[in-house]
């Protein structure tokens, strides 16, 4: 389509013409737009356009969170627009990349070419740990300790180097820096830290043989402790030793790691060339290995290429290039005692245990620390509490609880000589299994009946793995060992009748702002096709829903389109009817919920004899949620609400809501971090602002209920969705 009020002499001429664009990042994602925002063409890396009508035309890149834009006059055939390199962040200091002192890349080229400590040979670990505080960071160097706290481990979980007594550490410059290369054999290792209050949280890391792998992390706090961020950060590989910060390859594979964060699908041109052929490095391969499975029907004869390449090049089994294994349908003899480097690489895993107890066997570390597992994509972390005797039972994130309950996870108490009945809420089901002990967290604060020991349908153990994203082995030993408390109350589960629940399917992260990087990393492509189906429901209440969702992707609003499906075999919306309340995952995270009879959205509070307004403003704003978008008031831009927390807690926490303390933070006062959210002004107008009667705040502001897109919710989800 040309642009509606900007092309030139469109009805005196027909000619038309192809615009050439190339980015000198090939994971960029272009884009090609009308004066009014329509889109015309899309590519990534180089994109030769289909033909256009003379005009102006806007070129949009993005990478990560970057965006780059120029506005184009097309008048003549063979013009080219050329995108340059994006200067992203990173926790290696690349070249050309926006954190990279020249100090610490002088730092890390030295540094990894020499070996702080020989445990083994045949390959090599390097750790590289910096400060970052801007450009030209300002007074003296902050009195820090980057190696603080950390050391690797062997695969049984033996401490092997201490790396404050090993590695190099340099104060002396304006953003400290640390690093420590270990030679060692050839295997799985663990990076592991250690706060000064004795948490301990720890990683994954392979050495291949001939490979050096290469981990690099900035600094964060914990606390009032600063020391490396274990979680995010970048791991390289390179032959032999040595950091190179102006390896192309490196570069390729860092935007391919922010690409798997957020769910964006770069495989096309170059990089998807590079996957059927002889890729050199191993890392690109294993991560574009997972960009392949992003598609809804992933081109799995690509993925068994992927891998067995993989295989050739390393020589060796790699935990992460095994668990591509298994999703390729090649299968693998590997034996998962430690978890992989990738979440996702472990996802696959799990979801494998269903019908494969022998993947993860019981009371390894990885079965021992699936129940603590946090991440900030795509790594995977967990912490050890359970490994310190006397700490805390944390059976779990509440998020795990509300998406276990309702995705209906069953269980029912064993036979016992009471007269109980089995109980029919999955929260508390759940509950059961998650809990370690009969004390553990009890969110419907029940008083504890007597104990019972617990049975789970073995039809339901594959749906609860994957519901859980626990391996079998882990799910088997909590209910053969544990002892829980019985019947469930009569009332049903804490589960909002009257308000709007949406939930985040994501692990847990160190600092608490899962729900904001969630957010940030739940978009969808511009222009993807969502497919979606229903499980149950009226017919004639479904063809209602279908419409009412479809205002999203009308004329000049979203550019993406909703697939309506019969069969919900591989859809990734799943809609039911059935369970209280009205809820729906957030944006791409509905895509971790596996299982086709596991809904994604559901609308509790429709019948037949609904409204058409009542529809109209429910289905908004569930498929609001199905978008990405978040509560309006717990946008960063809604501070102007002055909230009475008091009024709040006393209505939320009785009938017919019967939210807990941490329901009502969770839901009404957590904000979202404007760094890593788009938003827009306050809109007490949007789809998405919750009803806010006046008692609530102290400064007069309410809202009544919405049941329309207003001006800015249109304008926010084009601009979000070109």
């Amino acid at each position: 389509m040309s642009p509606s009020n900007s092309t030139i002499a469109a009805s005196e001429t027909l000619s038309q013409f192809s615009l050439e664009i190339t980015a000198a990042d090939a994971a960029a994602e272009i884009f090609v737009m009308t004066g009014d925002f329509f889109l015309v063409d899309r590519g990534v890396g180089r994109l030769v356009t289909k033909p256009l009508s003379p005009g102006i035309y806007k070129v949009k890149a993005k990478v990560n969170d970057q965006v780059w834009e120029q506005h184009v006059t097309l008048t003549q055939p063979g013009q080219k627009v050329t995108i340059p390199l994006f200067q992203f962040s990173s926790a290696a200091p690349l070249a050309d990349t926006a954190k990279t002192h020249e100090y610490q890349v002088a730092a890390a080229e030295s540094e990894s070419r020499k070996i702080h400590y020989q445990l083994g040979q045949g390959s090599c670990i390097c750790v590289f740990v910096r400060e970052w505080r801007g450009k030209t960071p300002s007074g003296p160097p902050p009195a820090t300790r980057p190696l603080m706290g950390l050391s690797l481990c062997d695969a049984s979980e033996q401490e092997k180097v201490a790396f404050e007594t090993t590695g190099k550490v340099d104060n002396s410059v304006p953003d400290p820096w640390g690093a420590c290369t270990i030679a060692v054999n050839p295997g799985v290792y663990i990076l592991r830290l250690t706060l000064p209050t004795g948490a301990r949280y720890e990683r994954t890391i392979v050495a291949a043989p001939g490979w050096q792998t290469q981990v690099f992390l900035l600094m964060s706090d914990y606390g009032a402790v600063r020391c490396a961020d274990l979680v995010r950060g970048s791991v390289l590989m390179a032959r032999g030793l040595g950091f190179s910060n102006a390896d192309r390859s490196l570069r390729q594979i860092e935007l391919a790691r922010m690409a798997l964060a957020n769910e964006r699908k770069v495989l096309k041109g170059e990089t998807l060339e590079m996957l059927h052929g002889k890729f050199d490095n191993p890392m690109l391969g294993i991560l574009g290995g997972h960009l392949l499975l992003l598609d809804v029907s992933p081109d799995l004869a690509l993925l068994k290429i992927v891998v067995n390449n993989l295989r050739g090049v390393l020589n060796f089994q790699h935990p992460d290039v095994e668990a591509l294994a298994l999703a390729a349908g090649i299968g693998s003899q590997y034996v998962f005692t430690v978890p992989p480097m990738l979440r996702r690489s472990w996802a696959l895993v799990v979801n494998a245990t269903a019908d494969r107890h022998d993947l993860v066997p019981s009371g390894c570390l990885a079965d021992r620390s699936a129940r603590n597992q946090w991440a900030v994509e795509p790594w995977l972390a967990w912490d050890m509490r359970d490994a310190i005797p006397g700490a805390a039972d944390i059976a779990g994130t509440k998020e795990d609880f509300k998406v276990a309950l309702q995705m209906r996870a069953f269980a029912a108490p064993a036979p016992s000589s009471s007269s109980s009945s089995a109980s029919d809420s999955p929260f508390e089901a759940v509950r059961m299994l998650r809990a370690k002990t009969p004390k553990s967290r009890d969110f419907l604060a029940a008083p504890a009946p007597p104990s019972a020991t617990v049975s789970v349908d073995p039809s339901k153990m594959g749906d609860l793995v994957r519901s859980l994203g626990v391996p079998r082995s882990t799910l088997e030993g909590m209910v053969q060992q544990m002892t829980v408390s019985g019947p469930a109350k009569s009332g049903a589960p804490a589960v909002r009748t009257g308000w709007c629940f949406a939930w985040p399917v994501a692990p847990r992260t160190v600092d608490g702002k899962d729900k904001a990087a969630l957010v940030k990393g739940s978009r969808w492509n511009s222009g993807d096709a969502i497919s979606v189906s229903f499980l149950d429901g009226d017919a004639a209440l479904q063809e209602r829903v279908k419409q009412a969702a479809l205002i999203w992707t009308g004329p000049k609003l979203a550019n993406l389109a909703f697939d309506f499906r019969k069969d919900t075999n591989d859809t990734l919306i799943r809609i039911s009817f059935r369970y209280p309340g009205s809820w729906s995952s957030i944006g791409t995270t509905c895509k971790r919920l596996t299982g086709n009879t596991r809904p994604t959205m559901n609308f509790g509070w429709l019948t037949p004899q609904s409204t058409d307004d009542e529809v109209r403003g429910v289905v908004l704003h569930e498929f609001g949620h199905a978008l990405g978008l978040i509560h309006e008031h717990q946008s960063p831009s809604a501070s102007d609400i002055k909230w009475n927390r008091d009024a709040i807690i006393r209505d939320l926490s009785g009938p017919p809501n019967n939210w807990t303390i941490d329901d009502i933070e969770h839901n009404m006062f957590e904000a979202f971090a404007a760094s890593e959210t788009n938003f827009s002004a306050l809109d007490p107008s949007s789809i998405m602002m919750y009803p806010i009667p006046p008692q609530w705040t102290l400064n007069g502001f309410s809202v009544g209920l919405n049941q329309s897109l207003s001006t800015v919710d249109q304008e926010f989800i084009r601009s979000q969705y070109p």
